[in-house]
C-alpha cells in the first residue's frame, strides 16, 4: 500500500501524496484555510503529515496539532519544519506550554515528537 503523506501549507512544494493551502497554485491541492477549517480528510488518513515554514505564523497551533492528530495513523508522523525558531513565540517556554496542552489531549499516545538535533547528531 502506498503511504499517504499530507504536505500542509505546502506552496509549490510537491513532496506528499495530498497536498492543502490557503492559496492552491496547482490543480491536485485542496484550497484549506488551517486557522479555520477542517482537514478535509477521513480520521485516520495519514501515514505522515509535513508542515514546512508554517507552523510559526498559525493563529492557534494547538488547533493545528488537533487536526494533525485526527488526520494521522497511530505511529503516524508529523513533521514541523520552521526556519524561524528564534522568533520570540518559539521560545523554550512556549513549546513548553503547547506541547504540555497537546499531551493533556492525547495526542502524544499517537505521535511522537523530535527535535531536529534528533536527527542531526
Amino acid at each position: 500500500m502506498k503511504k499517504r503523506i499530507l504536505n500542509v501549507g505546502c506552496g509549490e512544494d510537491t513532496y506528499g501524496t495530498h497536498f492543502i493551502d490557503l492559496y492552491p497554485t496547482r490543480e491536485n491541492v485542496i484550497k484549506c484555510d488551517v486557522n479555520r477549517d477542517k482537514f478535509p480528510f477521513k480520521d485516520n488518513y495519514f501515514d505522515e503529515i509535513v508542515a514546512i515554514e508554517l507552523f510559526e505564523h498559525l493563529t492557534n497551533p494547538l488547533n493545528f496539532l488537533e487536526k494533525c492528530y485526527r488526520t494521522l495513523k497511530r505511529n503516524g508522523k508529523l513533521i514541523i519544519i520552521t526556519d524561524n525558531a528564534g522568533f520570540l513565540e518559539f521560545s523554550a517556554k512556549f513549546i513548553r506550554v503547547i506541547m504540555k496542552e497537546f499531551v493533556m489531549l492525547r495526542a502524544l499516545l499517537k505521535i511522537g515528537i523530535m527535535h531536529y538535533s534528533h536527527l542531526t547528531t
